[in-house]
């Protein structure tokens, strides 16, 4: 059933950032509309905790799930009449059914080899095996997309260094901001005893400063630099994430949560210039493409980056507890070197977006943007 939910996330997430794309020309119309649609995402993440946290405790875990029952029937309401049509009438539709079935395989075998790397062991065959059995379907998939008509993934788009960048950044995004998460919720609850609804409250930190810098974003991508903002945001999820790594066993949420949580709620910073960049001279038709491999990173970037935390927390605080230290002792330190490892991942994606995105492809983009907007004089006959 999660994979199930994972197919209509698939669908929905990279449909509506394409929507955007295609309704807002590039410069800053579609700047502010990122801006709005990061400031909506900000304010629907603090809802959900909340609502998770109260249904949690007042009703039972299993009721979160029914959260999406009325808001997809919403959606489904909503959409004929606020969504523009986009489907190109006449377009020929190719599907690549061995393009999806290599990249999906690649990538679940990969996450579960290392999910399950500290049970197994890391150089045990098993492990080993699964691993090259992910990298040869991985290169089997690029094998693929060079050969096939209609690829799942054009990989002429890495062509724009701009593009290529805002994916690195946005896997680098979702490996440390979606481990933190993880791994600051275990620590509140097993460490703590922090209830399921006090830790949604508490993570609402992160959430206020999201929602509270979503609006400057958007106007300091316009007037100032796509890729100064996002080095800013990522400096901010790591420096917090880092920050964290000073928990204790015996800690508070003032003493030692709140600005780590509100620190990385600088995200958003990030968060809307990576979709700028991974837009930025995308033709229309490749729209679709590009929001889909943009969702796809940040989505395995976290799932990869989570494995990984995990991996490592389970590792120290087994070796913590062989010698002798108490529960909350050795999960916190476990926690600790997850936190630096997520920390250290955040902060990587600083000298990546210099390196990678390209002032000149924003502006030459947003440019051409404007001139196939602009009205074609009058002919003086």
């Amino acid at each position: 059933m999660r994979g199930l939910q994972g197919l209509g996330a698939a669908v929905v997430l990279p449909a509506a950032l394409s929507i955007v794309m295609n309704m807002f020309s590039e410069g800053a119309e579609r700047n502010k509309a990122l801006g709005i649609w990061g400031g909506i995402g900000a304010a629907g993440a603090t809802a959900g905790l909340l609502a998770g946290g109260l249904l949690t405790r007042y009703a039972g875990w299993e009721y979160i799930f029914y959260l999406n029952v009325p808001i997809g029937a919403t959606a489904l309401l909503l959409a004929r009449r606020v969504v523009p049509e986009s489907r190109l009438h006449g377009a020929r539709r190719r599907y690549d059914p061995f393009g999806a079935v290599t990249v999906t395989g690649a990538l679940v075998i990969g996450v579960y080899t290392i999910s399950q790397a500290p049970t197994a062991g890391w150089t045990a065959i098993r492990t080993l095996a699964l691993l090259a059995v992910s990298a040869a379907l991985l290169a089997g998939f690029l094998v693929l997309e060079t050969r096939t008509e209609a690829p799942l993934l054009p990989l002429r788009l890495f062509r724009l260094r701009t593009l290529a960048g805002s994916n690195a950044v946005g896997f680098l995004l979702g490996a440390s901001f979606f481990a933190f998460i993880f791994i600051g919720t275990l620590y509140m609850q097993q460490v703590l005893g922090y209830s399921a609804l006090k830790t949604g409250v508490a993570w609402l930190a992160t959430s206020v400063t999201a929602l509270v810098l979503a609006g400057p974003a958007q106007m300091l991508v316009t007037r100032a630099s796509a890729k100064l903002v996002m080095a800013a945001g990522m400096a901010m999820v790591g420096a917090g994430i880092l920050w964290a790594t000073q928990i204790h066993a015996h800690g508070s949420f003032w003493a030692d949560l709140a600005g780590p949580l509100f620190v990385t709620g600088g995200c958003t910073l990030a968060f809307i210039p990576v979709s700028i960049g991974a837009l930025a001279g995308v033709a229309g038709h490749d729209g679709g493409v590009a929001s889909g491999l943009l969702n796809t990173s940040q989505q395995i970037g976290g799932a990869i980056g989570v494995a990984i935390a995990s991996t490592v927390a389970a590792t120290r605080t087994q070796a913590l507890l062989s010698q002798g230290h108490a529960t909350a002792v050795a999960l916190t330190g476990g926690f600790q070197w997850a936190l630096w490892v997520s920390g250290l991942t955040g902060l990587a994606a600083v000298p990546v977006t210099f390196l990678l995105i390209r002032r000149r492809e924003l502006a030459r983009a947003a440019a051409t943007a404007l001139q196939r907007e602009a009205p074609v004089p009058a002919s003086a006959d």
